[in-house]
């Protein structure tokens, strides 16, 4: 009884405050990058490049992920993703290679290094997502996920 008290309590807090959905996003989006950036600081990454990191180790060989394709995939302007990869390249951790059909594209690796990097840095946003999302079944997490999926395909 007491949790559908909670419940309703939240809702009406909602209803009352708040001028909608999208500040819940953008406020959501805010502390959870602000959280996620003191848990990968022991890492030495920023939240982009472990973004990148992992949208790498992720991707598909086929096609290719070339610069423009990673800011398409990532949301991070092209400028900004050129100064981050050059410095994820300066450590080591990535490479750019020639596109093999398009001489003017570059299609972007990770190293080795750049592999374990990621792999490192995965299991510490891993733990911070369990903790953060805790509150969701595994259930209710895949449809969550696939809510905010869907919800940047119509926003884009």
């Amino acid at each position: 009884m007491v949790s559908a008290m909670t419940a309703k309590n939240r809702a009406d807090i909602f209803a009352e405050h708040t001028p909608g959905f999208g500040f819940l996003l953008s406020r959501t989006s805010s502390l959870f990058r602000a959280r996620l950036m003191t848990a990968i600081s022991d890492h030495g990454l920023q939240v982009d490049q472990a973004l990148v990191l992992m949208t790498l180790q992720k991707s598909v060989a086929d096609p290719p992920l070339t610069q423009t394709r990673l800011c398409k995939v990532t949301g991070i302007e092209k400028s900004s993703l050129v100064l981050l990869l050059d410095e994820l390249e300066k450590r080591g951790w990535v490479e750019r290679k020639s596109h093999p059909s398009d001489r003017r594209a570059y299609v972007i690796v990770l190293t080795p290094i750049g592999t374990k990097r990621c792999n490192a840095v995965s299991k510490v946003i891993q733990t911070f997502e369990q903790d953060a999302l805790s509150f969701l079944s595994k259930s209710q997490r895949a449809v969550f996920g696939t809510f905010l999926t869907e919800l940047i395909e119509r926003v884009q």
